[in-house]
């Protein structure tokens, strides 16, 4: 610290934060694992000039000497903590840790800490931590955040079902799933989760699991009430538990839709631009196949697929909305399994992308690899092979990643291979 001069303050503060020079202040923590003790060091000052608990901790009448003890934070999340009182930068190395940031910054009130953390969180939220970030957010009642997570947990319930667990999944979530009117499930399926549910709690309580013994923990934590039973189907009660409900009950009810109201569907567009040409060498004139890998960084739902279409034949006049017949085929697999095959025959416009809208959407997940194939049945000499932009990025955090290798059958090459060198863009449900 002794050649600081030409440091600003921040500089100077961060010089302290890495050297812990003059420290008079320790944090014992336990490392969750192994359980060894942590001991990180601070300087008084800088934590109570940032946050009114670390005055009271530090300056307070009960103030604590030398060391706090911390055993409800892990020690790489109030680092991070620490490291971002003295630095103003911050890393969010995993939405695990991000959580543990925001229950720190909540704890020890630090609201622009807050701030950063639950904006990680939400641009980074998928079907696998949704459950988490919404259990954490009510915990530190972080509101926003809190509705945020539960409209994503509505909105996509079907594929966040199977990350649900004792553990994670509490009765005040199902009571508030089973009453919101925006749940985007059929209600046998709702009915499904809180079984399974209750089923468990039988198991964990010690308690037979019977028809009775559900429905009693239903009624308990105030979900029994929230299921439209008249919605259900007697096929839906017999496939799932058929003594839920008395002969009365079975008698009187009515019948409803059985889907509750569909959430908005939220769309992403993402489009690709051209880096440049592809010259084609030897390619064979039908029939060609090019298969293309794509993955990406949150749990989305492939829609369309933009494709360019051929470019105008020299020996056509130019003329505006000449069309043309397209046919391909489209193939989206995971693992060499098919999850989609779509022949493609339409009427398209010569020289501009069209869009294919997929007959069955595709669920991806985060950073899985998908591959794509286009098997074309026209003639290839038209179409506008180029290389374009293999990384895109939108404002809501969406990236997709193209592997840049055109995997084209055989015969013939790319002299300049591209991937997805046909694809100029993608619609996703988010």
């Amino acid at each position: 610290m002794a050649n600081s001069n030409s440091l600003g303050v921040v500089g100077r503060t961060s010089a302290l934060y890495y050297s812990s020079q003059w420290y008079d202040l320790e944090f014992h923590l336990i490392e969750e694992t192994q359980g060894k003790k942590v001991v990180l060091r601070a300087h008084r000052l800088i934590l109570a000039s940032a946050s009114p608990v670390f005055e009271a901790l530090c300056f307070g009448p009960m103030a604590e000497k030398t060391a706090i003890q911390v055993p409800d934070i892990i020690p790489e999340a109030f680092e991070a903590m620490l490291k971002y009182l003295y630095t103003d930068c911050i890393e969010f190395k995993t939405v695990d840790i991000a959580l543990n940031i925001l229950y720190a910054a909540k704890k020890y009130i630090i609201s622009d800490l807050v701030a950063l953390s639950a904006a990680f969180l939400s641009e980074n939220m998928c079907d696998n931590n949704c459950v988490d970030v919404y259990n954490l957010s009510n915990v530190v009642e972080e509101k926003d955040l809190m509705g945020k997570s539960f409209d994503y947990i509505c909105r996509r319930i079907n594929y966040v079902k199977s990350h649900l667990t004792r553990d994670n999944t509490s009765p005040e979530l199902l009571c508030k799933l089973s009453k919101s009117q925006n749940l985007n499930c059929e209600e046998v399926e709702l009915l499904v989760i809180v079984q399974s549910w209750a089923k468990k709690e039988c198991e964990t309580m010690g308690l037979l699991v019977t028809d009775t013994n559900v429905r009693n923990l239903l009624i308990q934590n105030d979900i029994f009430k929230n299921i439209r039973w008249n919605a259900l189907s007697d096929q839906d009660l017999s496939n799932v538990m058929p003594g839920l409900l008395t002969d009365d009950e079975l008698a009187t009810r009515g019948r409803l839709e059985s889907r509750r109201f569909h959430c908005p569907v939220k769309y992403a567009y993402i489009h690709r631009y051209l880096v440049d040409m592809a010259y084609r060498k030897n390619l064979r004139s039908d029939n060609l196949s090019v298969s293309s890998v794509i993955k990406v960084n949150k749990s989305v739902i492939l829609n369309s697929l933009f494709i360019s279409a051929k470019s105008s034949p020299m020996m056509v006049p130019q003329q505006p909305f000449l069309t043309y017949l397209e046919r391909m085929s489209i193939l989206v697999s995971k693992d060499e399994q098919i999850l989609l095959r779509q022949d493609v025959k339409q009427n398209v416009q010569y020289g501009s992308p069209f869009v294919v809208n997929l007959v069955q959407p595709v669920p991806l997940e985060e950073d899985v690899a998908y591959k794509i194939t286009i098997q074309l049945q026209n003639p290839v000499k038209d179409y506008p092979f180029g290389a374009l932009s293999t990384i895109t990025k939108i404002p809501s955090g969406l990236c997709v990643a193209c592997v840049q290798s055109a995997d084209i059958q055989s015969p013939g090459t790319f002299e300049q291979a591209f991937d997805l060198s046909l694809i100029t863009g993608f619609q996703f449900i988010c």
